[in-house]
């Protein structure tokens, strides 16, 4: 009968065979790298949940800026026309069917005529 001797904390239990030791090294390797992932994974999704969070809180923070200025909203038409137009799809959309982004964005387009000399780039529908 042989006894193999290990050195005590090396592998966690006195005496070991050298496979038993290997086994209970690749075990703890394993056991680390389950703490590992579930770490990355943890803070993959915390970081998604922020990052969900800071854009719903943007997103709010611009709707709110550019529904109480109309000038924000008239920079916003000329240099950016798809986002002017998100802008009143969502005004629409929130309004349940009183479509209050086209009734805007109407009533926008003709006081930006009135006051533009150089009116040929307001679009109309």
């Amino acid at each position: 009968m042989m006894i193999y001797f290990s050195i005590p904390g090396k592998c966690g239990h006195w005496p070991l065979s050298p496979s038993e030791c290997q086994i209970m090294k690749i075990k703890s390797i394993n056991f680390r790298f389950g703490f590992l992932l579930a770490g990355v994974v943890r803070r993959g999704i915390l970081s998604f949940v922020a990052f969900e969070i800071t854009a719903a809180a943007v997103g709010f923070a611009t709707f709110r800026t550019l529904r109480r200025s109309e000038e924000k909203r008239k920079y916003l038409y000329l240099n950016w026309p798809s986002l002017s137009s998100t802008y009143y799809w969502v005004e629409d959309s929130i309004s349940f069917g009183q479509l209050t982004g086209t009734r805007l964005r109407l009533s926008d387009q003709r006081r930006w005529a009135q006051i533009d000399l150089n009116s040929e780039n307001i679009e109309t529908d």
